[in-house]
């Protein structure tokens, strides 16, 4: 996943001075401290069930996966924010491992499909595809 800067910084930050960038929080990265390292938890939670996903008409699958394959970051876009949770959860449901591993994992799997996706046509491969990788 590539982060992006909610906004762009004006100077460098000199040395011991805090930088001035943003970036987006997502809900499963752990959040800073005021002390500025991430709050980790003794036991990692159970895994959420995979959510469901809204069914996508094999026209639209296929156009999805023709415009990633081209290229064409709005469409990874969507595709990452439609898969993300489904990704997830399955990687905590075949791994069994703690949340920073299994989003090391959905990250992977989300740069192949970035940069490997073949043009599926429906739904249900798209689904077995992203499992497979």
């Amino acid at each position: 996943m590539v982060a992006r800067l909610s906004e762009p910084c004006g100077a460098p930050a000199r040395l011991g001075e805090p930088c001035h960038l943003t970036l987006p929080q997502h809900p499963h990265h752990p959040q800073p401290t005021e002390h500025g390292v991430p709050q980790t938890k003794t036991a990692p939670p159970e895994p959420p069930p995979p959510p469901t996903i809204a069914a996508q008409t094999p026209d639209e699958t296929k156009a999805l996966t023709t415009a990633i394959a081209r290229g064409e970051t709005r469409a990874f876009g969507v595709l990452y924010a439609r898969w993300f949770d489904h990704a997830y959860a399955t990687a905590r449901r075949l791994t069994g491992r703690d949340e920073a591993f299994c989003l090391d994992v959905v990250q992977e799997a989300m740069l192949k499909a970035a940069t490997r996706i073949p043009i599926l046509a429906h739904e249900a491969a798209l689904s077995a595809w992203l499992c497979k990788v």
